[in-house]
């Protein structure tokens, strides 16, 4: 890395102070600090070799890229154990037995809805997928340092890729770092180019015009941006869902200042990026620190203090980093913090939340629903709860809100019946609002919704977009129709479904109020009520 210490005096007299910033707490969450071979068993008692890149597997587990021991590691974190999901020693093998697999300093890593973890293998130049059996094959790459789109994902080139992340038409987004380019591998294995044309800077609202200079940490907000770390560049970068390049936060100057207006902060080497569920954005720089980009704009060194390397546990500026490489946040809003020069992760925890939630479940019901139950042992400055739910664990959309106690020392129940799950697996959320607008996010749950009747139909209907889960016989040459009470039909479409269930989502817009959805075919008719809020 490069260092330029004599300059830290003058990057800090461009900094802002931020107002009311939140406070983070860091504490050691896995790691004795000493360089070793992976060891499996409790995360405080575990050696990491160069540990590079951090996410999360679909039952809220921590994924663990431990580079130079070239393995790929999961923290149970119910048990605080540790163990090897895949690898073994350096080098490259696909293996059914993924212990016995090879990787060559595997960079990040993202896993999917299904559970499998792709794998960014750096000095392999190919992206690996390790299947839920524990399976490794080569998912994209020959293998060859270079630039090369192909149909055939095996026969396409990549230059040291750096980390992963998916779109919301479930592209994998790849930071091919020594190419200066974000790629994309379709679900059909297709590579292109997804953003970039050469090594420099610029934004453009066509992303094969745009440039960036060596982009080495990918993040996605709930909308489905994307957001670059764009390391030399000194900025985080914005790809927005027409996919649009602009920058978020920077001025491209080097250094560490932070600022109101996010065009005027300063960063030095942002390495990667995470977006919370509230559209805060958070950066690791291997400058020793990380910063948050606020919904607001507003930036600030929530940790850590810029230019000083350290293993030093605390409040805010008296923690000390030693190239922070890495980071995801979890739903309750603690951020996990991998160090590739101190061997470890840190944890960094908000100040006192203003809700203490006990429990959150849900389960089918008996009619066809799901129910959602949670709990708290006291609430302050509690407005309301918001409940969001995903088929994808990615992208979220309200459906309820439900009225908080203010402020209460004493054991609180909440319940909500989703009437209209969609069918296979259910992702909730729950958000807790303060009467200021301040929000906290906690850890989502999941349930599988599997129809329990032959014939079934339900709607719901949220923010411009209807979605409709139904079960049953085959519809050939059917009519799906909406109407309002009064009998005015408000859309009418063709329709054709195998037998099964099955989930879609059709645009439309509805004030609100009272609808009938009805589906009429030679195979019956059926019709639901449904509401729209």
């Amino acid at each position: 890395m490069r260092k330029f210490d004599l300059l830290l005096g003058l990057f800090f007299m461009g900094a802002i102070g931020i107002a009311n910033a939140q406070t983070y707490t860091s504490t050691t969450y896995a790691g004795v600090g000493t360089a070793g071979v992976a060891t499996d068993g409790p995360i405080a008692t575990t050696k990491f070799y160069a540990p590079e890149r951090l996410t999360y597997d679909n039952d809220g587990n921590i994924i663990v890229v431990d580079r130079t021991n070239s393995v790929i590691r999961r923290i149970d974190v119910s048990t605080g154990l540790i163990s090897t999901v895949a690898g073994s020693t350096r080098g490259y093998l696909d293996a059914t037995d993924g212990l016995t697999a090879k990787f060559d300093y595997p960079w990040g890593a993202i896993v999917d809805a299904a559970g499998n973890i792709f794998v960014a293998d750096r000095d392999n130049d190919r992206i690996r997928k390790i299947d839920t059996d524990g399976e490794v094959s080569t998912y994209a790459g020959n293998g060859t340092s270079a630039t090369v789109n192909n149909d055939n994902p095996l026969l396409a080139s990549f230059m040291q890729p750096l980390d992963l992340v998916f779109d919301k038409d479930s592209n994998l987004l790849v930071a091919d770092g020594n190419s200066n380019l974000i790629r994309a591998i379709a679900p059909d294995g297709k590579v292109t180019t997804y953003a970039g044309d050469a090594n420099g800077f610029a934004d453009n609202d066509d992303p094969l015009q745009a440039s960036f200079n060596d982009p080495s940490g990918l993040g996605r907000d709930a909308a489905g941006n994307i957001y670059v770390a764009d390391r030399f560049n000194h900025r985080i970068r914005k790809i927005d869902l027409d996919r649009k390049v602009t920058t978020v936060a920077g001025s491209g100057v080097y250094g560490n200042a932070d600022n109101t207006n996010p065009i005027l902060a300063k960063f030095y080497q942002p390495y990667d990026v995470d977006v919370d569920a509230n559209g805060n954005i958070f950066v690791v720089e291997l400058y020793h620190d990380v910063r948050k980009i606020a919904s607001t704009g507003a930036v600030t060194t929530i940790a850590g203090l810029p230019g000083t390397s350290g293993d030093v546990v605390g409040s805010g500026d008296d923690t000390r980093f030693n190239n922070p490489s890495g980071l995801v946040i979890a739903p309750n809003g603690v951020i996990y913090v991998v160090e590739v020069s101190n061997n470890k992760i840190k944890a960094l925890t908000p100040s006192t939340l203003p809700v203490n939630l006990t429990s959150f479940s849900g389960k089918m019901n008996d009619a066809n629903g799901v129910s959602l139950t949670w709990s708290t042992a006291s609430e302050q400055n509690n407005d309301y709860f918001d409940l969001l739910r995903s088929n994808d664990g990615i992208t979220w959309t309200s459906i309820k809100t439900i009225k908080g106690k203010g402020n209460s020392s004493k054991v609180e129940t909440y319940n909500h019946i989703d009437s209209s799950p969609l069918a296979g697996i259910n992702y909730y959320l729950l958000k807790q609002v303060d009467f200021d607008g301040a929000s906290t996010s906690f850890k989502a749950v999941s349930v599988n919704f599997t129809l329990s009747t032959s014939d079934y139909l339900n709607a719901y209907y949220n923010n411009g977009n209807l979605t409709i889960s139904t079960n049953g016989n085959a519809i050939k040459s059917g009519t799906l129709t909406v109407h309002n009470l009064n009998g005015q039909v408000l859309l009418s479409q063709a329709i054709n479904l195998s037998a099964g269930a099955h989930t879609l989502s059709v645009p439309a817009s509805l004030e609100t109020g009272l609808y009938v959805l009805s589906i009429n075919s030679t195979n019956g008719n059926k019709a639901v009520k449904f509401v729209a809020e």
